[in-house]
């Protein structure tokens, strides 16, 4: 039973399960005291430990040195021979084997593709054909004011396109898509340019024309996406489901090595998986994204499942929204990214791992956030300004992630479910909290805890906060209304502007009172021991047990 001076728990909610809470438990009630000689002497050995391990923390975050983010150096993105092109063939379709019939060379094969090559199409479309594999190499595909590229039902094959250019400059209408799928097959764009969508999506899935069920598979490799031809409008995303029906699809999606460019503002979110369809892999991977809305932006009801989800060595930045926005993750990783806003990204996060309180189950599940470098410089100190934050989650690991600046928190669980860690994390420059945890989660009833409840009736969160450095404007911890919080070996410092503001603030929010916290050290610096609120905090009833060890060694306890 977890005790504190002069009141006792009824009954620890449900019990804590956690190895981590059992094993400090332990430390704390047997072993501390006579580990204090050994400590003291390992910490006048080690006095630039924290420091060492901060700056080890910062070195490791980010794109690594050996990765190549976006198109490598001596590539050709777009047509490698403008002037071979022949004259435009306006309204070009392909059918009745047109495509082994009109091509140069090929046998059809995965290996040995069909080639069509230097032409030049103005709304060109393929429909009942059964070609095999066809190759699409130095083509431009330009100005077919609807579309420039139509894929029908009845297209039986898959399809390769090589340096080819896809444009329109027409201003077309309401319907209008740089490229039109409708045939669930494979699609893969090697060295293309892609420049400007008006008004709609650059690649819209009709995912009503598809059959339940079916897979469609696309992959991006070291491909241009900019304005050179022309300008993205603000409706207009990269790739998108253009219907939203009562039937799903399967969407295996590859982005690699490609730049994605919008200066003018324009451009809204490069992917954005829509309901109720599946993404059953997700990989986006070495590219460098400026100046669009978002990186991956889900719908707010997050209905959309992603599963075995690669968000790794990219290079976000100047972003207008949230550079990340996704939910119903089923299983993934999101690593050594750079993400920042500099000059845009007002009141929006770095990255947001959100949830759908309407569909029972589409939460963030199993993904691992690691070694990620957050700039954020622009917004205020409020809700919505933070680095990186996830709601509901299940197993969403934070580490060795590092904030070089934040106008609010860096690093937040919104109502954490289960298994949720802050580990090894550095946040500079923090205007608020290091870290936040706000609140708890009912996942019998699925919802929120968000006032006037008990806790005692819910299962610990198991929610793990450690080895916490840098410093902030506020405690570098705060627990509002959290059930089940272990906190341990938080080194990040608020002495220089709040010196009244120490390591830990436990708190009840709006009638949710916190259970379950559990806190060990070494927590306070010296200089705040003094200011009784500094070391820890705790608001009136806030059940909480605390014991640490300070920087020299001294074991202090919750009076």
């Amino acid at each position: 039973m977890l005790t504190k001076t002069g009141s006792a728990l009824s009954q620890p909610s449900s019990g804590i399960r956690s190895r981590d809470w059992t094993f400090l438990k332990s430390e704390a009630a047997q072993h501390m005291p006579n580990l204090l000689p050994q400590i003291r002497q390992a910490i006048g050995r080690r006095r630039h430990y924290r420091q060492d391990i901060a700056q080890l923390i910062r070195n490791s975050a980010g794109v690594p040195a050996s990765e190549t983010v976006g198109i490598p150096m001596g590539v050709t993105v777009g047509l490698t021979n403008p002037s071979a092109l022949g004259a435009a063939e306006v309204g070009k379709v392909f059918f009745g084997g047109d495509l082994a019939a009109e091509a140069v060379s090929g046998t059809g094969t995965e290996n040995d593709p069909w080639i069509i090559e230097n032409r030049l199409f103005q709304h060109m479309q393929v429909r009942l054909d059964n070609t095999g594999w066809t190759k699409f190499r130095n083509c431009l595909f330009e100005n077919g004011n609807n579309m420039e590229l139509l894929i029908q039902p009845g297209f039986i094959g898959n399809l390769i396109f090589e340096n080819c250019e896809f444009y329109d400059t027409l201003n077309p209408g309401a319907d209008s898509y740089v490229i039109r799928i409708d045939v669930a097959t494979e699609y893969r764009f090697e060295k293309c340019q892609f420049s400007g969508a008006n008004v709609n999506q650059a690649i819209g899935i009709t995912s009503v024309a598809i059959p339940e069920g079916s897979t469609i598979k696309l992959v991006f490799d070291t491909c241009r996406i900019d304005e050179s031809k022309a300008a993205w409008t603000t409706n207009a995303d990269f790739i998108e489901n253009v219907d939203a029906v009562d039937h799903s699809i399967n969407i295996d999606l590859e982005i690699r090595q490609c730049e994605f460019s919008a200066p003018s503002g324009g451009g809204k979110y490069i992917v954005v998986p829509e309901r109720p369809d599946v993404y059953t892999r997700l990989v986006i991977e070495n590219n460098l994204v400026t100046g669009f809305d978002s990186l991956v932006r889900t719908t707010e009801d997050a209905s959309a499942e992603i599963q075995n989800l690669s968000i790794k060595n990219n290079r976000v930045t100047d972003t207008n929204d949230e550079c990340i926005f996704i939910g119903n993750i089923k299983g993934g990783e999101i690593a050594y990214n750079e993400f920042a806003h500099n000059t845009t990204g007002v009141n929006r996060r770095l990255v947001y791992l959100t949830w759908d309180s309407s569909t029972v189950g589409a939460v963030c599940e199993n993904v691992d956030v690691h070694h990620n470098k957050f700039t954020k410089k622009t917004g205020t100190a409020v809700a919505g300004n933070e680095c990186l934050e996830s709601a509901a989650g299940i197993n969403i690991k934070f580490r060795w992630n590092w904030v070089t600046e934040c106008p609010e928190d860096a690093y937040e669980h919104l109502y954490p479910q289960d298994g949720c860690t802050i580990e090894y994390c550095v946040a500079d420059n923090c205007g608020v909290q290091v870290c936040d945890i706000w609140k708890s989660f009912d996942p019998i009833n699925y919802m929120a805890i968000d006032a006037d409840n008990d806790n005692s009736t819910l299962p610990a969160a198991n929610t793990h906060i450690h080895h916490i450095y840098g410093d902030c404007l506020d405690w570098p911890v705060v627990l509002s209304g959290a059930n089940g919080v272990v906190v341990q070996d938080i080194y990040a410092d608020s002495s220089l502007s709040n010196p009244g503001r120490g390591s830990v603030n436990v708190q009840d929010r709006d009638g949710v009172i916190a259970e379950n916290v559990f806190i060990a050290g070494p927590l306070p610096l010296a200089a705040q021991r003094a200011i009784p609120s500094a070391v820890i905090i705790t608001a009136t009833g806030v059940n909480v047990e605390a014991q640490w060890v300070d920087e020299t060694g001294f074991l202090l306890t919750l009076p």
